[in-house]
């Protein structure tokens, strides 16, 4: 009896700390704790896909900028964020 106990328990706590991380996190997430998190890493972080709305630039412009490491940024979930800033301009 007290085996069937552990044991599920033990499957109980595996089952919430997998569906914690598993969880995709929404945007209004992203714009809270995602910042929040992502300011401990980078100085004035802003999500890059409102960055990409504010400024018009392409996201796809954005990423190579981000891969050749020109631009800080820090991953959070599903989502990235960069610093803010003025960029030189992209050619479109």
């Amino acid at each position: 009896m007290i085996r069937l106990l552990i044991i599920f328990s033990v499957i109980l706590i595996a089952w919430l700390l997998f569906g914690v991380w598993g969880s995709k996190a929404t945007l209004e997430e992203a714009r809270t704790i995602g910042l929040q998190k992502a300011s401990s890493h980078i100085d004035n972080p802003i999500l890059l896909e409102d960055y990409t709305v504010a400024k018009g630039i392409p996201k796809e412009s954005l990423d190579s900028l981000i891969e050749e490491g020109k631009i800080p940024s820090y991953h959070w979930r599903q989502y990235t964020y960069i610093e803010n800033r003025e960029l030189v301009v992209v050619k479109k």
